[in-house]
């Protein structure tokens, strides 16, 4: 129905939000002198909100 997608897609987009949120929030944390680190972080944080994106869209769309 309408309007369960309308709040499946309103859950998946508080959740990529709130990740948004949380890495800049870590990555701030990062010094920034800390090339090797930063080198390693932005890019794990960058793609592993997919996945769970994913999964979260699997659950919640196959729901009848």
């Amino acid at each position: 129905s309408p309007t369960r997608r309308l709040g499946s897609a309103a859950i998946i987009v508080a959740w990529i939000v709130f990740y948004i949120c949380v890495a800049w929030i870590l990555g701030a944390q990062i010094p920034g002198d800390a090339k090797l680190l930063q080198l390693a972080y932005y890019p794990v944080a960058g793609i592993i909100w997919v996945p769970v994106t994913f999964m979260l869209m699997k659950r919640l769309y196959s729901r009848k």
